[in-house]
């Protein structure tokens, strides 16, 4: 078998660290989130869809949850945000949360 053509597994998926990138493409993403995602999102009432693995949603989620919270039920957009299951239970334990609330007043959850 050619090993360029199919590196070995260990090699396939090894993690590039980015060093002193990673910071910068946090505030890079955090930058989008502020100026470009969250007024598009405001002006045209959007859903946003996104999973918790993505870094863009992750930063998208920490520059709108302040006008979330401001806003309420009056907030322009809506969030579809998929997790996985255990980690909202985890989450749900955390008294005061999203997920807490969500949880107390959930009856399916609480069955």
């Amino acid at each position: 078998m050619n090993s360029r053509i199919f590196p070995s597994e260990p090699e396939r998926w090894k993690c590039r660290t980015l060093g002193n990138y990673e910071h910068v493409l946090s505030e890079k993403l955090m930058l989008l989130a502020k100026e470009v995602l969250l007024p598009l999102a405001v002006q045209t009432n959007a859903l946003i869809i996104g999973t918790e693995s993505c870094d863009v949603m992750n930063a998208f989620m920490q520059v709108a949850a302040p006008l979330q919270r401001q806003l309420g039920s009056h907030c322009p957009f809506k969030v579809l945000f998929f997790l996985q299951a255990p980690r909202l239970e985890y989450r749900a334990k955390r008294d005061g949360s999203c997920i807490w609330n969500f949880k107390r007043q959930c009856k399916q959850w609480q069955a």
